[in-house]
């Protein structure tokens, strides 16, 4: 009884290092979420693209870092824009950046087009130094 016992300790501590691992590896791997994931939305978004005005019923989260850098980069992408309301949505984010709070917060905005379409992603760059 003893035995098995000390077997399922072993196999449990063995399970949450393994789990461990998996985490303290993923930290360096690119993460696509939505915020309906609310584990990764929750430990992986920051404050200001939390509070980022959805300028699209489209949009979901990249969290990566860069080991080199040590920069970390998480990002908005509002997806499907059309052509008509870029402009109007851009200066919306826009103003959101500049008005800020918190002026050591570093973001950018970059549109990209798709298919006659626009994406706008929100970047929010942090430095793990």
């Amino acid at each position: 009884m003893k035995s098995r016992r000390s077997g399922f300790i072993i196999v449990f501590m063995l399970f949450i290092a393994l789990i461990y691992c998996h985490f303290m590896v993923s930290i360096y791997t690119e993460k696509l979420y939505t915020q309906q994931n609310l584990l990764f939305y929750h430990l992986l978004t920051p404050k200001p693209l939390k509070q980022v005005p959805r300028i699209s019923n489209d949009w979901f989260f990249v969290s990566y870092a860069d080991d080199g850098s040590h920069l970390q980069r998480s990002e908005i992408i509002f997806t499907g824009i059309q052509k008509s309301g870029i402009q109007i949505a851009e200066d919306k984010l826009n103003a959101y950046i500049e008005t800020y709070p918190v002026s050591r917060e570093t973001m950018s905005i970059v549109v990209e087009e798709k298919y006659e379409k626009y994406d706008i992603k929100v970047i929010h760059y942090e430095s793990n130094e």
